[in-house]
C-alpha cells in the first residue's frame, strides 16, 4: 500500500484497504490468536507505521491539490474579471 501511495495511486490504496479490513477482522477471530499475540503485536506495529506513512503522503497530496485548486480558482476569477471589463 505504501508503494502505491508513494505513486499517488489512491484508488489502488483504497481497494487494498477494503480487502485488508475483513482479513484483519478475521485475524482477531482466529482461535489460536492468544498463542501468537507477541508476533502479531510486532507485525501490527509495522502495519501501523506503514499506515502512518501512507496517511502522511495522502495529507501532503491533499494539501498540494487544495493549493492547486485555489490557484485555478484565482485564475478563473481573473479571466472572468478580464472578460467582464473588456467589453
Amino acid at each position: 500500500m505504501l508503494a502505491l501511495a508513494q505513486k499517488s495511486n489512491w484508488q489502488a490504496v483504497a481497494e487494498l484497504e477494503a480487502e485488508r479490513q475483513p482479513v484483519i477482522a478475521d485475524l482477531f477471530q482466529h482461535p489460536d490468536i492468544q498463542q501468537h499475540l507477541g508476533e502479531l503485536a510486532e507485525t501490527l506495529r509495522d502495519v501501523i507505521e506503514l499506515d502512518r506513512q501512507c496517511i502522511l503522503l495522502g495529507e501532503q497530496e491533499r494539501t498540494q491539490k487544495s493549493e492547486e485548486l485555489k490557484t485555478l480558482q484565482h485564475g478563473k476569477r481573473a479571466v472572468f474579471a478580464y472578460l467582464d471589463n473588456s467589453h
